[in-house]
């Protein structure tokens, strides 16, 4: 996946972060940062179900805006335990496309590469969901048990409980500025619909 994500974030941005991509090593200092900005974004974002681009987008911007760590929000499909999840039209949509402006038809999934891990920050959220369909949430707790908020680690480990991250496209900066601007409406239609 890393020759493949480092072509990916070629493409949105340059060679020059393509190459931070590959050589970043996160520290434990680095996991410590990554994990409170989650916590942050977990303690004040809403209890929506299907929000992983806007929560990736902030997590993604806050990382980028507040360190140096290399941070790249990206989207595919997510498979757990071979069954495709979100992203069954990923090859039907050109990727530029879905994310300057809205698009409803997607049903891919966001996260955020920081090194080598994957951060997801969502997937809890819309699994444990009333909206969501009880295979998944009985998938999730028999994987994960119940109350976990998000996920750090490498795609290796993640494979361990049955996840598979398919990279299609990492957002660029603007992209991503839509989304956490986006924030706040969906926040008020949340409360709203309460």
């Amino acid at each position: 996946m890393k020759i493949e994500l480092s072509e990916l974030i070629k493409q949105s941005y340059s060679e020059n972060e393509a190459s931070k991509y590959v050589e970043c090593s996160l520290t434990k200092e680095d996991y410590g940062l990554i994990v409170e900005s989650a916590k942050g974004i977990l303690d004040n974002f809403p209890s929506i179900h299907n929000c992983c681009a806007p929560m990736s987008a902030i997590w993604t911007a806050m990382i980028r805006d507040n360190t140096d760590i290399p941070a790249y929000m990206v989207a595919g499909s997510l498979d757990i335990m071979g069954k495709r999840i979100f992203g069954d039209n990923m090859n039907t949509h050109d990727m530029s496309q879905t994310f300057s402006k809205s698009n409803l038809d997607w049903d891919g999934h966001c996260w955020v590469v920081f090194g080598d891990c994957i951060g997801e920050i969502s997937l809890f959220r819309t699994a444990y969901s009333k909206h969501s369909p009880q295979w998944l949430r009985e998938m999730i707790r028999s994987q994960f048990g119940e109350g976990r908020g998000m996920l750090l680690a490498t795609p290796s480990k993640l494979l361990e409980h049955g996840l598979v991250y398919t990279p299609s496209y990492v957002l660029k900066d603007s992209e991503i500025t839509g989304l956490v601007k986006s924030i706040e409406l969906i926040i008020n239609k949340h409360k709203r619909d309460q």
